[in-house]
């Protein structure tokens, strides 16, 4: 169980002998994820669940997302990076007591954007989880 991360109730398989991970909505192949807020996702439990699954693979490790093309090892660190990233971000704007679109003018997404795509809606879904979520990055004082 990968809880909080793509919606509450992710699950992986872990297949030691084929090395294969199936991990389902959790990792996203060409593109960013995709967090369902309204069922318990949250960025901040995507790079939970995406740091828990790097630990189960090695450099030969094939990693099955729910749609699109097999990924390796490099692609979960990379949408690790990512994710933590984009995550310190938004806390920061949320610091700063910055709203949606004023978190949007600072391209909080500039340097993924072309390995990952169109970031609007990830953003929408991101911004809305972390909003709630803020006591557990200690961003309430």
């Amino acid at each position: 169980h990968l809880p909080a991360a793509h919606t509450d109730g992710d699950l992986y398989v872990h297949l030691p002998q084929p090395n294969v991970i199936v991990a389902g909505g959790v990792v996203a192949a060409g593109r960013y994820p995709t967090i369902d807020y309204s069922t318990g996702g949250w960025i901040g439990g995507m790079a939970e669940a995406t740091r828990s699954l790097i630990g189960l693979a090695n450099e030969h490790t094939r990693i099955i997302p729910g749609c699109g093309a097999i990924l390796s090892r490099a692609d979960l660190q990379a949408q690790l990076k990512m994710l933590e990233t984009i995550r310190d971000r938004i806390g920061n704007a949320i610091r700063k007591a910055l709203d949606f679109e004023e978190l949007l003018a600072t391209a909080p997404t500039r340097e993924f954007n072309d390995r990952f795509g169109d970031p609007t809606q990830f953003l929408q879904l991101a911004w809305a989880s972390t909003r709630g979520h803020e006591r557990d990055l200690g961003w309430i004082f």
